[in-house]
């Protein structure tokens, strides 16, 4: 996922790594700005993919004027997030629901 969100930001010409200015600018953005694809969710497994959602954002760039693309940059940034985040959380619920005992068994932290 980290790839993911220093491609989108390398896309759209942030800072390297990208990933931590594409979150900083998902913060205040609009994330039903653009409805980027959520890849795999019908499917029953685990598996997930971040390149289509990756393509889907190179082509929406490609097909805006820069100065929209600036203008909107935060709403972009929501958007790809929201994406990306929505299959990662789904598929790992799905995961938890079919293998609780599993779960039960990872320990979990807090970031300070």
């Amino acid at each position: 996922m980290g790839e993911a969100y220093d491609k989108v930001g390398k896309l759209l010409h942030l800072p390297y790594p990208g990933g931590p200015e594409v979150d900083k600018l998902a913060q205040t953005g609009d994330p039903e700005y653009v409805q980027f694809p959520r890849a795999m969710l019908n499917r029953d497994d685990f598996d997930f993919s971040y390149s289509g959602l990756k393509t889907a954002v190179l082509n929406f760039l490609q097909e805006k004027p820069e100065q929209e693309i600036q203008q909107h940059l935060a709403d972009i940034c929501a958007s790809f997030q929201q994406a990306a985040t929505e299959v990662l959380v789904k598929k790992t619920l799905r995961a938890a629901r079919t293998y609780p005992a599993a779960w039960r068994q990872i320990p979990c932290c807090e970031n300070g």
